[in-house]
């Protein structure tokens, strides 16, 4: 399986589990609201991991900014990222006809391979 791994700059890993949840929770001391993993912990540095996990995914596809706003505003801000990933079924496709080129070929030389010093 393929990966593309992001962490915060300067961050030091002490394990890693599988992402089961993704939650907004509110803060009971203001009106922020943050992100909770699996229940159990806080997603920190925010910026500098969507920065870390961006700069990551366009060294492998090509990634296109979305450009918009809401309404109450006219200025123009990046308001979502599309991710352009190759076709599974695409690639599978191509893999196999390139293995059955390379069968093919390698038959061709070993029957005539066979013929000539048989």
């Amino acid at each position: 399986m393929n990966s593309i791994e992001a962490k915060s700059y300067m961050s030091k890993e002490s394990s890693r589990e599988e992402l089961l949840e993704i939650s907004y929770k509110n803060s009971s001391r203001s009106k922020d609201k943050y992100l909770m993993i699996n229940d159990r912990y806080f997603l920190s540095s925010e910026q500098n991991l969507l920065y870390s996990l961006i700069y990551e995914i366009q060294e492998h596809y090509q990634v296109e900014a979305i450009v918009g706003g809401w309404e109450h505003t006219k200025k123009k801000k990046v308001i979502g990222f599309n991710i352009l990933m190759p076709n599974s079924k695409i690639v599978v496709e191509e893999m196999n006809r390139i293995l059955i080129d390379m069968l093919s070929i390698i038959k061709r030389d070993w029957t005539k391979n066979n013929f000539i010093h048989g």
